[in-house]
């Protein structure tokens, strides 16, 4: 049960109880728990499209998120961690960085990442690709020349991302 943006203990079945009448609150649990708000039956039982997800810290609510896995771009609470760090790490390991409009989609974004060595930017393509799959995000890559790109005599390797806005 979540009150006052903390979460209690309100009963427990099986093996044991809990001893006081009031609610207790859950100061030992951090966490996310995940309320699904209906279903469906899929290849491997009840699937949820719709739910709550609510992050907790020491029994403290910190955020309440709701997913709808039907809104186009979703992508789920579970690979967020996982793209932020990919995309932490190439920010990091990137010389420049630059973010413009798609003149191709309205609705999207350029990312564009910089490197001055050719085997980190196979490096980041690979993740990049298996992140898409493994996630199935709303991210092109639209390109990934091997070839560099000069500037002023200094060599340039790029990755170029489209992504979708929603």
């Amino acid at each position: 049960m979540v009150e006052d943006n903390k979460l209690y203990l309100k009963h427990i079945s099986g093996k044991y109880s809990l001893t006081c009448s009031t609610p207790l609150f859950a100061d030992w649990f951090t966490g996310v728990l995940t309320i699904p708000e209906d279903s469906s039956f899929g290849r491997y039982g009840p699937e949820y499209s719709k739910s709550q997800v609510i992050t907790v810290v020491l029994g403290n609510v910190v955020k309440i998120e709701y997913e709808d896995k039907n809104l186009p771009g979703y992508v789920s609470s579970w690979s967020k961690p996982k793209i932020n760090q990919l995309f932490g790490a190439i920010c990091y390991d990137s010389t420049e960085f630059f973010v413009f409009p798609n003149a191709d989609t309205k609705d999207a974004s350029l990312l564009i990442f910089q490197f001055n060595d050719k085997d980190v930017v196979e490096k980041y393509i690979g993740k990049f690709i298996i992140a898409i799959q493994e996630h199935e995000l709303p991210i092109e890559i639209t390109t990934a020349p091997a070839q560099p790109h000069r500037i002023n005599g200094d060599e340039y390797f790029s990755i170029v991302l489209s992504v979708a806005i929603h």
